[in-house]
C-alpha cells in the first residue's frame, strides 16, 4: 500500500489495519501474532483504549481470566521491547492504551470522511484511494477477534469508494468509476453498489454491450 496518508510523527510507528501490517520508520515491522493482535485491537478501539479484561478476552477468548491477563502482560512487555519504547503502550488503572502519536490508517480515513461530510470536498479523500486496493492476509481475516475490525474496514472502504465514484462520474470518467466499482467488489463480492458502478462506468465509456454483460 505504501505510505499512510496524513501527517508525519517523530516516532514513525503506524498501524495499517487495511493491509494488516505494522510500519516503523518507513519499513515493515514483523511481530509475533499475539503482539500484533494487541496493536491491531487497540488501534481500532474507541480512544485507542480498552479494559485489560476485555482486551484479553477479545484476543484469547478460550483462556480463563488469569491466563488471559498473563498472556496480555507478556505480549505487552514484548511489544514495548521490540519497539524500544515503553510509552507506546500504557497500562493504567486496569486499562491498556495505545499512544496518541501512533498513526492508524482507519482512524485517519475516518477523520477525512467526517471532513467530507461537513463540506463535501473530495480533496479530503483522494489521497486515501490506495486503501481501496489493500487486502488483509488470510490469518487476520479468519481470526475471530479481527472480525469486528474487518467489518469496520469494509464499511469505511464502501463509503470511500462511493464518494470517489460519484466525483469520477460527475467529471465523466467512466474508467475510474468502473475501477472503483471493482475495488468495492474485491472487498465484498456481494456489494450491489459495486456492481452498479461497474455498469455505470461502462455506460459512461459508451460500452453498452459490456454494461449488459456486467
Amino acid at each position: 500500500m505504501g505510505r499512510i496518508a496524513g501527517t508525519d510523527n517523530a516516532h514513525g510507528l503506524a498501524v495499517r489495519l487495511f493491509d494488516g501490517r505494522i510500519a516503523l520508520d518507513g519499513g515493515e515491522l514483523s511481530l509475533a501474532q499475539r503482539e500484533a493482535a494487541v496493536l491491531f485491537v487497540l488501534a481500532a478501539a474507541p480512544q485507542r483504549a480498552l479494559d485489560a479484561h476485555r482486551l484479553a478476552e477479545t484476543i484469547w477468548p478460550d483462556l480463563d481470566a488469569d491466563q488471559g491477563r498473563r498472556a496480555l502482560k507478556v505480549a505487552a512487555s514484548r511489544l514495548r521491547a521490540r519497539l524500544r519504547d515503553r510509552t507506546v503502550l500504557s497500562s493504567v488503572h486496569g486499562r491498556y492504551e495505545l499512544a496518541s502519536y501512533v498513526r492508524v490508517d482507519l482512524e485517519e480515513l475516518g477523520q477525512a470522511l467526517t471532513l467530507f461530510d461537513e463540506d463535501e470536498s473530495i480533496a479530503h479523500l483522494e489521497r486515501f484511494a490506495p486503501l481501496l486496493l489493500a487486502s488483509r492476509p488470510p490469518h487476520l481475516r479468519d481470526a475471530e477477534w479481527f472480525a469486528p475490525i474487518e467489518a469496520r474496514l469494509i464499511e469505511a472502504t464502501n463509503r470511500l469508494g462511493r464518494h470517489l465514484a460519484r466525483s469520477a462520474a460527475a467529471r465523466g470518467d467512466g474508467q475510474a468509476v468502473r475501477q472503483l466499482g471493482r475495488a468495492l467488489l474485491a472487498a465484498d463480492p456481494t456489494d450491489e453498489e459495486g456492481c452498479a458502478l461497474v455498469v455505470r462506468g461502462y455506460l459512461l465509456e459508451g460500452y453498452r454491450s459490456a454494461a449488459r454483460r456486467a
